[in-house]
């Protein structure tokens, strides 16, 4: 799990630039969006800049939380991995390679990244 300074995170006020700027750094393809008291708010995927790219709205001043998802997948971190992946694959829209993972009070606590989970299973 991705955890403290590796976990990737902006604030709900962020613009395009700034979370992209965040996912290109922390190299997972996606960023957490959080209030200000640190509540999950919604995720920006990499997935999510290509298709406002392919929309021509590439505006990247606009702020992240009118384009964010606003109901990402989550996981409890006391999960088991087979149940991390399993959610993973069987995601409704279609499968997705990271799950955010929160503490009791809603706040990102890491994140959780398909990779991690196979490299687990390996051992």
């Amino acid at each position: 799990m991705h955890t403290g300074a590796a976990l990737p995170s902006v604030p709900e006020g962020a613009t395009l630039h700034e979370a992209l700027v965040e996912i290109l750094n922390k190299r997972l393809g996606m960023t957490t969006v959080v209030d200000g008291e640190g509540v999950l708010q919604g995720i920006l995927t990499d997935g999510d800049l290509k298709r406002i790219l392919l929309q021509g709205g590439a505006d990247l001043a606009l702020p992240v939380s009118r384009v964010m998802s606003r109901s990402p997948r989550t996981i409890d971190k006391e999960a088991l991995i087979a149940q991390a992946v399993r959610s993973m694959e069987e995601n409704p829209g279609g499968a997705i390679t990271s799950l955010v993972v929160l503490d009791g009070r809603g706040r990102p606590e890491g994140v959780l990244h398909l990779h991690d989970c196979l490299d687990l299973r390996a051992r």
